[in-house]
């Protein structure tokens, strides 16, 4: 088998980009402007060149992973399982992350559960909106720096100063802060 060298950089580059989580949040994740970064045409043009495929599988792959099934390519370089791209290109997959698990058992019965149940939470960390008042899925990484302090605490909590990645918000640049509740609600 031909060396992989670009997508090999690629992961490199990945790896290099992952960005830690608070003490206790021990996730990582790389945040989508990092990606945008990795993931040029040209970049994306030589890796499909690289992934093993048949020659008709290539026509119009590199350009729809560079308008819509980025992530999902950054996903399968870091699991090692680039060439699956063409089956999630087939399923009409590129861009619909999160995956759920029935889906990419159909797509990729070998590491679909893996591929749902970890690697894909550490591209897809929440991205906070001012304004926002949600619940948030358990299994989505937050994007969380470091623990600033407490502000409060009580019977139904604390509530900590957390501060974030400044590219997964909209808040204010100058005070990326965030408070969270922490306990029984």
């Amino acid at each position: 088998m031909a060396p992989k060298e670009n997508i090999e950089a690629v992961r490199l580059r990945i790896d290099n980009e992952r960005t830690g989580s608070t003490k206790s949040n021990l996730h990582w994740f790389v945040p989508q402007t990092a990606l945008e970064h990795i993931f040029t045409a040209s970049t994306i043009a030589r890796c499909v060149a690289e992934v093993v495929c048949e020659v008709e599988d290539r026509i119009g792959l590199a350009a729809a992973i560079e308008s819509h099934g980025t992530t999902i390519f950054a996903i399968l370089i870091w699991m090692r399982q680039e060439d699956a791209i063409v089956a999630f290109r087939r399923s009409s997959c590129l861009d619909r992350l999160p995956l759920d698990l029935t889906t990419a058992l159909r797509v990729a019965p070998d590491f679909g559960r893996d591929l749902v149940e970890e690697h894909q939470w550490h591209f897809l960390p929440h991205s906070f909106r001012e304004d926002e008042d949600i619940e948030i899925d358990p299994l989505v990484i937050l994007p969380f720096m470091r623990e600033i302090g407490q502000t409060e605490g009580g019977g139904f909590g604390t509530i900590n100063r957390l501060e974030l990645h400044p590219t997964q918000h909209d808040f204010n640049k100058a005070s990326p802060l965030l408070q969270a509740r922490r306990g029984a609600y």
